[in-house]
């Protein structure tokens, strides 16, 4: 049975003034490097059962009391007000403290009586002379050793709590690599791209790798005789390695037939993009697959452009229409059923027998406003529930969703 997740729901988009999050790995999205246990009676784990942000967080585990968890910060300014903050989850009625470990005092800065729900520790403190200070989320002695979880970290400049935000936020960007680096967020001018209601779509489907979703139309061949056609997907890819393995459109493409077209990955561990059709294959090279995007290929015939968002990564000369076969499949998710599944969360995506305009692209990726002309296949995974997937292109291709794939809030929208 699909379910629906239990993640939380203020994801891509971020309002607040320009600033720097130092905390290196906020949200725990991809392992628990640069936190570490106290003694030998913390453990943090990193675990998907649950999240405020994204898709993962930490799970902190004592065995004995006033136990913490800590991150260290060697980028802040010495003698400069920092503002500290986390989001804590566990037992009803525990305590939890923020402690800071200012560089060269121990403070204990808020505590916080938890309801079962995400809340929200902060404190204002002044980093010592050395500049390194240490954010810890501490048991209060006494408590029992259930286990308490933790996501969305941040420090920032000043004394103003502002709203939390991390390099895969709309308006911020990861000052190097994606889940282990600072982020910077440019102020709310920018942030404004995407605003709850914007997409119009409030869901999306979290893939493990072992689901897809599959269009049922059987020996459909709509694309086969087409000179031209665009292929999008709306991505946010969860697996520390991207490979080849990670599919996200195939069309008449298996591993018994070659001759179709496969949206995906280059090779293994790349984070690079790869179109393969009848007659060879495409790489780009300038497109990197960092987080929560959306992805169009097209080709006019003569061209094959890879774009990201609306911006035009790499093109190359080729012959890559599709040769004619009576038996085609589609698949949106993975590249034949039980075989190279994406791993991540999907959102809408479509297929055109056309190039897109500039303009029509970017009200695909900023409103999800899909044009009607030779639209072949849209799917919008806005059901919620279920595993039959509409296809709004007005063609009846209705989609399988796998029964392990998971319905959740979509983290495309704030």
């Amino acid at each position: 049975m699909s379910r629906q997740a239990a993640s939380n729901r203020s994801i891509n988009a971020t309002t607040g003034p320009a600033g720097i999050n130092h905390v290196v790995n906020p949200s725990f999205e991809i392992d628990t490097s640069n936190w570490s246990g106290t003694g030998s009676g913390s453990t943090l784990t990193r675990v998907t059962t649950d999240s405020y942000v994204n898709l993962a967080c930490g799970r902190m585990d004592t065995n004995a009391n006033d136990q913490w968890v800590s991150v260290v910060i060697s980028t802040c300014k010495p003698s400069t007000a920092y503002t500290f903050s986390v989001f804590v989850k566990g037992t009803v009625g525990e305590t939890i403290h923020l402690n800071i470990w200012t560089g060269a005092a121990d403070v204990a800065g808020s505590a916080l009586t938890l309801t079962g729900g995400w809340q929200r520790l902060s404190t204002t403190q002044t980093v010592a002379s050395s500049g390194s200070p240490e954010l810890q989320v501490r048991r209060s002695a006494g408590d029992s050793t259930n286990s308490v979880y933790i996501d969305a970290a941040m420090i920032e400049e000043g004394t103003t709590l502002n709203n939390y935000f991390d390099g895969s936020f709309i308006g911020c960007v990861w000052l190097s690599a994606a889940n282990a680096s600072r982020s910077q967020r440019y102020g709310r001018s920018v942030t404004s791209a995407l605003r709850t209601g914007d997409l119009g779509i409030t869901h999306a489907v979290h893939l493990t790798g072992a689901s897809g979703v599959q269009v049922t139309v059987g020996q459909s061949t709509f694309l086969n005789s087409k000179t031209a056609f665009t292929f999008g997907a709306r991505i946010f890819p969860t697996s520390s390695s991207m490979s080849d393995l990670s599919n996200w459109w195939a069309y008449g493409f298996s591993s018994a037939n070659n001759k179709g077209y496969c949206m995906r990955p280059v090779g293994s561990g790349s984070r690079k993009l790869q179109f393969f059709y009848g007659s060879g294959s495409s790489n780009s090279n300038s497109l990197n697959i960092v987080g929560k995007q959306y992805i169009f290929i097209e080709y006019d015939g003569i061209t094959l452009h890879f774009y990201d968002g609306t911006t035009l990564k790499d093109s190359f000369t080729v012959s890559a229409q599709r040769d004619s076969d009576a038996a085609v499949q589609t698949y949106y998710g993975c590249r034949d059923p039980g075989n190279r599944q994406f791993t991540g969360v999907l959102g809408d995506g479509a297929i055109y027998s056309r190039v897109l305009t500039a303009t029509e692209k970017a009200a695909i990726v900023q409103r999800a406003n899909y044009p009607t002309g030779s639209l072949e296949l849209l799917y919008k995974l806005d059901e919620g529930s279920g595993t039959s997937i509409t296809d709004f292109s007005g063609n009846s291709r209705t989609g399988t969703l796998s029964s392990s794939a998971i319905w959740r809030n979509s983290p495309f929208i704030a």
